[in-house]
């Protein structure tokens, strides 16, 4: 992604970062829309507590205190917007 022709007014701190669909800017610089901003429905959405995991050496998603790669336990509601 080449992030300098997004918007990321919205949140800084995910400039230049690799994003899911739904947490990608949803405007280029200019205002048009983009692709992302939403989410794609390919597959069930998981919200997980924010900062207790870690993606591990084989990719997985890890949590930190326990070591589990089985996040399906810690899921949580989805955030309201």
């Amino acid at each position: 992604m080449m992030s300098h022709l997004f918007d990321w007014s919205y949140s800084p701190d995910l400039k230049g970062k690799l994003l899911c669909s739904a947490c990608g800017p949803a405007h280029y610089k200019d205002g048009s829309p983009t692709k992302y901003g939403k989410w794609h429905n390919q597959f069930p959405r998981t919200f997980l507590p924010k900062g207790m995991f870690f993606t591990n050496r084989v990719g997985n998603l890890e949590h930190k205190e326990t070591g589990s790669d089985r996040i399906m336990q810690y899921a949580i509601e989805a955030p309201s917007a």
